[in-house]
């Protein structure tokens, strides 16, 4: 018989540039999933998730990237294994939810500015959907 150890982390989820019909959504699906939803506002765009999930730490600038128009919609996931996460993503397709900017919360992601962070998603989404059509 394995031995499991039963993931205690608090699922927490940040989220950044959300349309009011977008962060409705979001937080009926966060109640469900018992997951917190924090809120990021433009103002923190210069601190790091870690620092927005509530951890004594502070951003790295590996770039100094700052610019990030206001309309950009981010969700970042943190303390949800993979099932919870299939079933998060599964919940806000299923609500509508379509934010094509996600991440998961990473030790190496952690110390990103959130503006780094989105410019880094914003690439990696151009260079996996290029040539598609919407």
């Amino acid at each position: 018989m394995k031995a499991r150890i039963k993931n205690t982390a608090v699922k927490k989820l940040l989220a950044v540039g959300l349309t009011s019909e977008n962060e409705e959504q979001i937080r009926t699906v966060c109640a469900e999933l018992g997951a917190a939803l924090i809120a990021a506002s433009a103002e923190d765009m210069d601190k790091c998730p870690a620092e927005l999930f509530g951890e004594n730490a502070y951003a790295d600038d590996p770039n100094g990237e700052t610019a990030v128009p206001p309309e950009t919609e981010m969700l970042m996931f943190a303390g949800f294994d993979r099932r919870q996460l299939d079933d998060a993503l599964d919940r806000l397709k299923a609500a509508g939810v379509r934010i094509p900017l996600k991440a998961v919360y990473t030790p190496h992601n952690r110390l990103w500015k959130l503006s780094h962070l989105i410019g880094e998603l914003r690439r990696e989404h151009e260079y996996m959907t290029k040539g598609r059509q919407p």
